[in-house]
C-alpha cells in the first residue's frame, strides 16, 4: 500500500523537476540570444557614432568656410583646381605622366 502512495508523489515530483529544468533552460537560451543581440547593437552603435563624428567634422569645416567668407585666394584656388581656369596670358603646364 505504501508503494502505491509513493508512485504518484514521485511522478509529480519528477514532473515538477522537469518543468523547472525546462524553465531554466529556456531562460538561459533567451539570455544568450539577448546578449548576442546587445553585442551586435553595440557594434552598430559604435559604427554609427563614427559616422556622426565624421559628419560633424565635415560640418565644422563648412561652417568655418561660411564664417570666414569667400576670400579671393579661395575663389582663385577653386577656379584653378576644379574649373581648370587661368589668368589671361598665363601658361599652364599639365603633367600627363600621372606621377606627382
Amino acid at each position: 500500500m505504501e508503494s502505491e502512495k509513493k508512485a504518484p508523489k514521485r511522478k509529480a515530483h519528477f514532473l515538477l523537476k522537469s518543468f523547472a529544468l525546462l524553465f531554466v533552460f529556456y531562460f538561459v537560451i533567451q539570455f544568450i540570444v539577448i546578449a548576442s543581440q546587445i553585442r551586435e547593437k553595440k557594434q552598430e552603435l559604435a559604427s554609427l557614432q563614427d559616422q556622426v563624428d565624421e559628419q560633424q567634422l565635415a560640418n565644422d569645416e563648412l561652417q568655418n568656410m561660411l564664417d570666414s567668407g569667400l576670400t579671393d585666394e579661395y575663389i582663385e584656388r577653386i577656379a584653378r583646381d576644379k574649373l581648370g581656369l587661368a589668368y589671361q596670358g598665363e601658361r599652364v603646364f599639365i603633367d600627363i605622366s600621372g606621377t606627382k
